[in-house]
């Protein structure tokens, strides 16, 4: 099963890389690419902004994207795991608790009789 996924995953990314390549292929404008600026990125020039092709940039927010995803659900199955190991510590304290109160022996050589009913209430 974990073959088919990845066969699937890859599968999906090489079709992701060609239609990439293809839309930068589009974006050509007076025989040079279309590219798109990103502020805050300085490549030395002192213009406040550097400038990459349109399929890095759709490539890197996909990956910025699943990495993120991906640390969300490590955090999250993390804390889940923590939890989970807190409620099963929890259930062997009472699991022991209910074995030792089921081990307890009764006192069965009390003797009740209605003269110390009638005295208790």
């Amino acid at each position: 099963m974990k073959l088919i996924k990845y066969i699937i995953n890859l599968i999906i990314l090489t079709i992701s890389l060609v239609f990439l390549k293809q839309l930068s292929d589009l974006n050509v404008i007076d025989e040079s690419n279309l590219l798109i600026k990103i502020p805050f990125l300085d490549n030395g020039t002192g213009q406040g902004y550097q400038e990459f092709e349109v399929w890095v940039v759709v490539l890197g927010i996909l990956t910025l994207g699943v990495l993120l995803g991906f640390f969300i659900a490590l955090f999250q199955i993390l804390s889940q795991k923590g939890e989970l190991m807190s409620v099963r510590s929890k259930l062997k304290r009472l699991q022991v608790e209910i074995d030792n109160l089921r081990n307890e022996s009764i006192d069965e050589d009390i003797i009740l009789t209605d003269s110390d009913i009638h005295k208790a209430e």
